[in-house]
């Protein structure tokens, strides 16, 4: 996949971060807001397979994280993501 937009030169902000908790077709995920130059939208992380936190007792299960970026990456060019990460870690406040 070509890149259409450098992700540093697009004024990339977040908005908004959401969560949502396990349902029949995942076992939870997150949704970034996110806005810039060319425009807004959204990306989902979503935990598909794997162990809950606190599952010490069964078996381990492989861990499976999935993302839609709206076609702003592909497998082979995480960039955006990339980016929209690192902006995340920006916003977060460390509590001890």
């Amino acid at each position: 996949m070509a890149r259409k937009h450098d992700v540093n030169k697009i004024n990339l902000e977040i908005d908004n971060v959401d969560f949502w908790s396990e349902h029949t077709k995942n076992k939870g995920g997150m949704r970034i807001y996110w806005s810039a130059d060319i425009g807004c939208g959204t990306l989902d992380i979503v935990k598909r397979e794997g162990n809950d936190g606190e599952d010490f007792e069964g078996p381990t299960e492989k861990l499976l994280i999935t993302a839609s970026t709206e076609c702003m990456d592909s497998q082979d060019d995480k960039e955006f993501t990339a980016k929209l990460l690192s902006l995340l870690v920006v916003k977060l406040q460390i509590i001890d």
